[in-house]
């Protein structure tokens, strides 16, 4: 681990940001919806390939202020983070199909999309 600096935080994990981000706007094409930026995917990409970073190209998003990431709806705008809308689909059918069971069955569950069958809505 690294030094502690005099406000008690790890050295490791500060960072200097007195540097100005690298204007990459004349270097590389910008698209349309990447000129208001410095810098655009393919800067990165090229950047990581000179440093040797595995980079999937294929997972690249256009930048904007609200984007998907692990499945939920990360909107940077407004601070808000939401399920999407393929996993509300996803879990409406799981819990809908779980509230009409008719019966009790002693299960143990695996996860929310195989829901407890001791737990039962009563009609």
């Amino acid at each position: 681990m690294g030094s502690i600096s005099p406000d008690g935080t790890p050295d490791e994990f500060s960072e200097n940001c007195g540097q100005p981000i690298k204007d990459f706007s004349k270097v590389s094409p910008h698209s349309e919806d990447d000129e208001c930026y410095t810098y655009c995917l393919a800067d990165i990409d090229k950047i990581s390939e000179e440093l040797g970073i595995p980079w999937e190209k294929s997972k690249d998003q256009p930048f904007t202020n609200s984007t998907l990431y692990i499945g939920f709806v990360w909107n940077l705008e407004v601070q808000t983070v939401s399920l999407s809308q393929t996993k509300i689909d996803k879990y409406s059918v799981a819990i809908n199909k779980w509230l009409i069971r008719p019966h009790v069955i002693s299960m143990t569950p695996k996860s929310i999309s195989d829901p407890p069958d001791h737990i039962s809505a009563r009609d």
